[in-house]
């Protein structure tokens, strides 16, 4: 190539965003050791020496090609599982904040529901310390 050599092409493919997850073989006659860690710290995949036999050729494009579907198919699958710990975490912190809800009647302090006993409510706040307390005024005071 004329002015470049594979591995500032490379390089260049590389730094463009869109490119970056696409596999690149480089075709090479260079032995040298200096070379191949250049290359592949610049970004390439893999590497062929020539004379390229057309067997290898194919055969590594293909697993370049494989490797890159199942790459974006496990950050796809991370993407997900990310968002789905989201949601989680979320439906966590509303169940906390519900549980925290006790429902008391602000005249007599006691809760309006007859199946909350005031000695299971007195072991729940003892319990939870940082539960709160909801406005419900009892049928006993209302009059009703």
């Amino acid at each position: 190539m004329p002015n470049t050599d594979g591995v500032e092409t490379c390089r260049r493919i590389k730094a463009v965003e869109a490119f970056q997850s696409i596999p690149i073989i480089v075709v090479t006659a260079r032995n040298q050791k200096e070379f191949l860690q250049a290359a592949f710290a610049a970004g390439v995949e893999d590497y062929i020496r020539k004379p390229v036999e057309q067997v290898e050729l194919l055969t590594r494009i293909k697993s370049s090609l494989q490797l890159k579907q199942e790459t974006e198919t496990r950050k796809s699958w991370e993407m997900e599982l990310t968002k789905t710990i989201a949601e989680l975490d979320r439906a966590l912190n509303d169940i906390a904040t519900l549980q925290q809800l006790i429902p008391v009647c602000p005249c007599c302090m006691q809760p309006p529901s007859t199946r909350i006993s005031e000695s299971a409510l007195s072991s729940y706040i003892q319990t939870h310390l940082d539960a709160k307390f909801k406005d419900a005024v009892c049928s006993r005071c209302t009059g009703l």
